[in-house]
């Protein structure tokens, strides 16, 4: 049953695993060295970084980002992580992971997930089901994008483009900051993860997932004053700048939405 915060949905499919059983298009991966030890209170949370394409570090993370990370993708904003025991939120760990060969994010993820059952003893029940959210539309016919939206050039402002090609890793980055939203080399898949964090969703209503069809890159940057909590939208709609600035729209659709409930988990062994 899913759980009673989710919006109504329509239940157009739906599947259901138990950890250990990972789809057979996803083949079991683990680390060939693994590191796990409790944090030390006070240290920056919930940070995670690949270092390089055969190593990934996490600092301070517990175990429901721990679980977001190893059954999401991108930002995991289409992902509701619930249950576990009382410590799932709290408990913080560092890990080293190294890998045995050079590695993409996907495939991390699915390393995080086997560490998860093999070290945190952890077991899940996953439900995926297509639900009522936001969808991002083309807004125009002829498939014109806004004056804010260029192709991207492969290169960053400010760093070395990210190597890993999957849409759901943007190139570049960039998010929330002045003028309103920057972002470099980034998919619409992207793009609708950024208009599903809270700044907007608090605006939209709900999460936003891709509709556009677009396969490329983009360098994007949408001039807005977003308003703080319960303050009033000041000036035109984000609607309308999403449709003015970056040719853009965002309609009621249906998109997939994954709900894990962590069903049990222990503390790993330190090493």
């Amino acid at each position: 049953m899913m759980p009673k915060w989710l919006p109504a949905v329509l239940m157009l499919s739906a599947s259901t695993f138990l950890a250990g059983q990972q789809p057979a298009t996803e083949k079991k991966l683990s680390f060939e060295i693994v590191s796990i030890r409790r944090a030390v209170p006070g240290t920056v949370v919930n940070r995670t970084t690949i270092l390089n394409p055969r190593r990934i570090t996490m600092q301070n993370i517990n175990l429901v980002w721990l679980t977001y990370y190893a059954y999401g993708a991108g930002l995991s904003t289409a992902v509701r992580v619930t249950g576990g025991p009382d410590w799932s939120n709290r408990d913080g760990f560092d890990i080293q992971g190294v890998a045995s060969q050079n590695s993409a994010e996907r495939e991390f993820r699915l390393m995080v997930r086997t560490m998860l059952e093999e070290r945190f003893s952890q077991k899940v029940h996953v439900e995926a089901a297509m639900v009522d959210v936001l969808g991002l539309f083309l807004n125009r016919s002829d498939g014109k994008l806004g004056p804010n939206v260029q192709e991207w050039k492969g290169t960053c402002e400010s760093a070395t483009p990210v190597e890993d090609e999957d849409p759901t890793i943007p190139r570049c980055g960039g998010g929330y900051r002045p003028p309103g939203i920057v972002l470099e080399g980034v998919s619409m898949f992207n793009v609708a993860e950024i208009l599903s964090l809270p700044l907007s969703r608090n605006l939209l209503g709900t999460i936003v997932t891709d509709h556009t069809g677009l396969q490329g890159r983009f360098n994007m940057k949408l001039e807005y004053a977003f308003p703080l909590p319960g303050q009033p939208q000041p000036g035109p709609s984000l609607l309308t700048a999403l449709k003015e600035q970056w040719g853009l729209k965002v309609e009621p659709a249906k998109g997939p939405f994954k709900v894990v409930t962590i069903e049990s988990a222990e503390h790993p062994p330190e090493n």
